[in-house]
């Protein structure tokens, strides 16, 4: 959403996230370009918050290949938690940090 690449983006290339991998995320640059850990950490993440459901044995198996599970956790509460935020934020019209 809006919020989420307005407010994110900063921080992500502040906390020293490389600038390609901030573009492949925000869907502004081919993810083909990454290594393969990303893309499928990506992938995941776009599943998880869009479709859930569509997260299959396959997708889970190559995830696990590259985290743990109490990371994979993580990940999800993370990116659970950021989708609750922006999704109130965009509905109440909060702008972002810096607007």
């Amino acid at each position: 959403c809006q919020y989420c690449l307005a407010a994110h983006r900063p921080i992500a290339l502040d906390a020293g996230v490389p600038p390609e991998l901030v573009a492949a995320i925000c869907e502004e640059a081919p993810l083909a370009e990454l290594p393969e850990r990303e893309r499928t950490l990506i992938e995941w993440v776009d599943r998880y918050v869009l479709d859930p459901a569509s997260i299959d044995d396959e997708l889970m198996a190559r995830v696990l290949d590259y985290v743990r599970d109490d990371q994979l956790v993580e990940l999800a509460l993370v990116a659970g938690a950021t989708q609750l935020l922006n999704h109130y934020c965009t509905a109440f019209a909060i702008p972002p940090p810096g607007a």
